[in-house]
């Protein structure tokens, strides 16, 4: 659309024609969503969007591949383990499917913070060694800027390919790669209220749950396509992916009735499957996980003010609290309606109906609301 174009302009306006033209643009949409973006805060967006390695480079702690990098590494191994675990006690999978799952398991590699070569001299200015910058030029910087990120992934097409990072360290957010069988954890999103958040059983409530969650897409409706090596083929049995299918079945019934006042659209269970069936997966996962964890390292103190609370309570306060969040109905009809993940407060609720684990730790009678007699688990 050509009002496309002319967003990418508005920030070399003034901030008086970059409102005329929004206005304008909300009359021939009929959105009244238009806003206006101070030029420092596009000015940084652009940065993050195509110079993300120089802006970790400069926002990141070079200690962190000693202190925060080897835990979570070690977090990643004890969902890895916990997964297995579950695997061998599934009934649901035939004993040949199982060991390719375990062995996609054990395959699965990690790539935390940020590439080991970030720190190393010169290849920062290896990496942009093509990009000219010009103080006085903006323009004629972001279209260097842009041409050289497009020939980087056109020329990335070329090459033999090998696993490695999928997303930049600026990121707040983790990826699961189907192609690579690799977890991505960028540094962007190992700090508060993700990460360090003083006691363990916090930390695995909520990076915990992420971490176990990009786990569990290499398994899920989508990831299950692709074997150890990251090829799209069929590795498991027909059998297998008949059981598997009619499992997510209750996942689909279970989040079709999640409604909200004052809309008439429900989450759409089918198009959230995925990302359902990796958030139920995921916070399975790192509870075993921690349980695990207190068992080798002991359990740790009670958190000052939650003195009432016992540690298996303080995982699910931390898993809810990592989506708390304030939408409008507007936009959140947008989301049911686009987004492949299921609104913030369903993401808890739903998961939580389906956890024994959390249940038992609240002490839900049978049949409640958030203890309901049939749950859904594959994961």
């Amino acid at each position: 659309m050509w009002w496309t174009t002319v967003y990418a302009m508005i920030i070399s306006t003034s901030s008086e024609v970059a409102e005329y033209i929004n206005k304008q643009i909300d009359k021939a949409t009929g959105s009244s969503e238009g806003v206006v973006r101070t030029r420092s805060l596009e000015c940084a967006l652009l940065a993050n969007s195509y110079m993300g390695y120089a802006v970790s480079y400069a926002l990141a702690d070079q200690s962190f591949p000693n202190n925060t990098k080897p835990k979570v590494e070690r977090m990643i191994n004890e969902m890895k383990q916990a997964f297995m675990n579950h695997v061998y006690n599934i009934n649901w999978m035939d004993w040949e499917t199982k060991r390719v799952t375990l062995e996609k398991c054990k395959e699965m590699i990690s790539f935390v913070g940020y590439p080991d070569w970030l720190f190393e001299d010169g290849k920062l200015d290896e990496y942009y060694e093509d990009v000219e910058i010009r103080p006085d030029r903006f323009l004629v910087n972001m279209i260097n800027i842009i041409i050289s990120h497009n020939l980087k992934k056109m020329n990335s097409l070329r090459k033999i390919h090998k696993r490695d990072w999928y997303a930049e360290p600026i990121e707040v957010n983790a990826y699961n790669s189907f192609s690579d069988n690799a977890i991505n954890v960028p540094m962007a999103i190992l700090n508060f209220p993700m990460y360090n958040l003083g006691l363990e059983v916090l930390n695995y409530g909520s990076i915990g749950t992420i971490l176990g969650h990009e786990l569990t897409h290499g398994f899920d409706n989508m990831g299950r396509k692709h074997d150890k090596y990251g090829n799209t083929v069929q590795w498991w049995s027909n059998a297998t992916i008949e059981t598997f299918e009619k499992l997510t079945e209750c996942f689909i019934k279970q989040y079709d009735n999640f409604t909200f006042e004052g809309l008439e659209e429900h989450v759409k269970g089918k198009a959230t499957l995925a990302e359902n069936l990796a958030d139920n997966g995921g916070i399975h996962q790192a509870y075993s996980a921690y349980k695990s964890h207190s068992k080798k390292y002991g359990v740790e103190p009670t958190l000052p003010g939650f003195e009432d609370f016992t540690n298996d309570q303080l995982f699910f306060l931390a898993y809810g609290s990592i989506w708390c969040e304030t939408i409008s109905l507007e936009d959140l009809k947008d989301q049911i309606e686009y987004d492949e993940h299921s609104p913030n407060l369903v993401r808890v609720l739903g998961t939580l109906q389906n956890s024994e684990d959390f249940a038992r730790a609240f002490h839900c009678p049978e049949g409640s609301y958030m203890n309901p007699r049939s749950k859904c688990k594959i994961w």
